[in-house]
C-alpha cells in the first residue's frame, strides 16, 4: 500500500491471485460534499474500486452520547472562550497535545501558530518564540505562504504589542515574502508580506509592494484600489510611527477585511493593528468602540 502523507487520501492497490489489480480508496470520515462526488464518481466509473472508510480515533461514542442526551447525534464544538471555569486533571491540554501528533500531519505548522498566539496573549513571550523555534519557523516547517502568514503575523502582534522587533531571522521571511514584491496579486500573501517588510525594515521591498498595487488598482482591481493597497499603505505607515495617517488608511478596510482572506483569527492582526493605531494616535474613543464591538461577538 502506497501512504501519502497524513491529511490526503490514502489509495492502496492490492493484486488478486488471477493478477487482477484492485483499487481500495482509504480515508477518514469525509465531511466535503465535493469531495464525497468525486469519490463516488470515480468508484462508479471504476468497476474494481471500492471506498473504505477508517477513523483512527473513533467519534461513535461521542456521537452516541450526543444522540442520548440533546436527542442528535453531532460532534460538538466546543466554545472555551465562553467558559466561566475549565477543569483540567492532569492535562496541560492546550500545551502538551500536540507533542505526539505527526510532524508532517496537514495543519500542524498552523495550529502550533495557534497555540502561540495563546502564549503571546498570556504574555509568555518566551514559550511563544520556542514554539516558533520547534514548530512554525520556515527552516524546520514547510516553506510555503502558509508559513509565511503563520511567521509573520506572529511576529507583527509582538511588534507592535512591546513596540520591539523581535530578534529573529528576518532573511528566510523575506525570501518567502519577495514574490509579493515582484508581483503582487494574492491578497491574503500580499498582505503578510507587508507585515514582514515593515518589521524587517525592509522599505525597498515594501515600495515595490506598493507600487505594484497602485498599478493594479490603476488596471481596474477593485480589491487592489478598495482594500489591499491602503492596507499595505497604512501598515508602512504604522511602521514610520504615523499612526494616524495608518488609522486613517486602514479604518475603511476593516468592514471588508474578509476580501483579505484567512480566517478570522488569521485577520485579527490587521484589525490589531487599526486598534493599536488609534491608541497611539490617541484616538481613544474609537479604540474603546472598537473593543466592545469585539467583545460583543464573543
Amino acid at each position: 500500500m502506497v501512504r501519502p502523507p497524513l491529511g490526503k487520501l490514502r489509495l492502496g492497490i492490492f493484486m488478486s491471485g488471477k493478477s487482477e489489480q484492485s483499487i481500495v480508496i482509504l480515508t477518514e470520515t469525509l465531511l466535503s460534499p465535493s469531495t464525497k462526488f468525486w469519490l463516488e464518481r470515480f468508484t462508479a466509473t471504476h468497476a474494481n474500486a471500492r471506498h473504505i472508510t477508517y477513523d483512527p480515533l473513533s467519534s461513535s461514542a461521542i456521537l452516541q452520547a450526543q444522540q442520548v442526551n440533546f436527542g442528535r447525534a453531532m460532534l460538538p464544538q466546543y466554545h472555551f472562550d465562553q467558559a466561566d471555569l475549565i477543569v483540567s486533571l492532569d492535562a496541560d491540554f492546550l500545551g502538551t497535545w500536540l507533542e505526539g501528533f505527526d510532524r508532517r500531519a496537514a495543519y500542524r505548522v498552523h495550529l502550533s501558530w495557534h497555540q502561540a498566539l495563546f502564549q503571546l496573549a498570556m504574555g509568555r513571550y518566551g514559550n511563544a518564540l520556542t514554539l516558533y523555534e520547534n514548530d512554525i519557523r520556515p527552516s524546520v516547517a514547510a516553506k510555503s505562504y502558509q508559513s509565511l502568514a503563520d511567521s509573520a503575523s506572529l511576529f507583527w502582534r509582538m511588534y507592535i504589542y512591546s513596540d520591539t522587533v523581535p530578534e529573529i531571522p528576518w532573511d528566510e521571511l523575506l525570501v518567502l515574502a519577495a514574490p509579493a514584491a515582484e508581483r503582487p496579486g494574492p491578497s491574503f500573501r500580499d498582505a503578510h508580506a507587508a507585515l514582514a517588510f515593515t518589521a524587517a525594515g525592509d522599505e525597498a521591498s515594501m515600495d515595490r509592494l506598493i507600487d505594484g498595487l497602485k498599478v493594479l488598482a490603476d488596471g481596474g482591481s477593485a480589491v487592489a484600489a478598495e482594500c489591499m493597497l491602503p492596507l499595505v499603505q497604512g501598515i508602512a505607515a504604522f511602521g514610520r510611527g504615523e499612526y494616524s495617517e495608518a488609522a486613517q488608511l486602514i479604518e475603511p478596510v476593516f468592514p471588508q477585511l474578509t476580501r483579505v482572506g484567512g480566517s478570522h483569527a488569521q485577520r485579527e492582526v490587521f484589525e490589531d493593528t487599526l486598534l493599536e493605531a488609534y491608541l497611539r494616535a490617541e484616538q481613544f474613543d474609537k479604540a474603546e468602540t472598537m473593543l466592545r464591538e469585539r467583545l460583543s461577538r464573543r
